[in-house]
């Protein structure tokens, strides 16, 4: 509990100094509003046990979603496909929510899980923008619930539409009966995304430190591409 405590003291300050003084900016590369796609992969640098590989294509306020995770020192096989399908609006000034349904198959040992994912971020905070997300299985128990602060600066702009931004965050996690585990807080994850974009493309590159009793303490790396149609 002490190195959870530690770690997550850690991310706060290194997201609050990450955004003290720096120029707010829109300019992260993925798809909030109107049409596009995106395709990101996923890497757990620790063992090299996994790999992780996701695909949205979003149609106005309408995201469908394909994600895959890959075994590569076992069998060398897929272990997991999951689709998703959800829709976001605007409830206020500043905030925006999404709901949406999942359908999770575990191709290893042949079962599946339905589950609704809800979220909620606001962007109307002086120094950090807030996320909230639950997800609750609904044909087993089990609920995560994630907290996560965040703020996204400009690191350099040109007069031709590119920029290049970084993007502090940290999220917590708590599990109740989440596949047998409840713990608060059952994950921390301290990170940032880092983003080049150029007109109606974009590129990120996310670097995330996994701090957790149950699922272990990994460092997983990303790098995903954008393009807003």
């Amino acid at each position: 509990m002490l190195k959870k405590i530690i770690f997550l003291v850690f991310g706060v300050v290194f997201v609050l100094i990450s955004s003290a003084g720096a120029a707010e900016t829109s300019g992260s590369v993925a798809v909030t509003q109107g049409n596009g796609i995106v395709l990101s992969d996923g890497a757990l640098l620790v063992d090299g046990r996994s790999t992780e590989t996701l695909a949205v294509v979003q149609i106005d306020s309408v995201d469908l979603s394909v994600w895959l995770a890959n075994d590569n020192n076992d069998c060398n096989c897929f272990l997991e496909i999951d689709f998703a399908a959800g829709y976001s609006f605007d409830i206020a000034t500043g905030f925006n929510a999404r709901v949406g349904l999942a359908s999770w198959q575990y191709i290893e040992d042949g079962g599946s899980n339905l589950v609704f994912v809800g979220s909620l971020n606001y962007t109307g905070c002086p120094a950090v923008d807030l996320g909230f997300e639950l997800t609750q299985i609904l044909d087993d128990s089990g609920t995560q619930f994630k907290g996560s602060v965040s703020r996204t600066v400009s690191l350099w702009e040109d007069e031709k539409d590119a920029s290049f931004t970084v993007t502090p965050v940290l999220e917590v996690s708590f599990l109740n009966n989440y596949f047998g585990v409840s713990d608060s807080p059952g994950n921390i994850m301290l990170g940032g995304v880092f983003s080049l974009a150029k007109g109606n493309f974009g590129v990120d590159l996310s670097v995330k430190s996994h701090n957790s009793d149950h699922y272990g303490s990994n460092l997983v790396t990303g790098v995903s591409a954008v393009w807003t149609l």
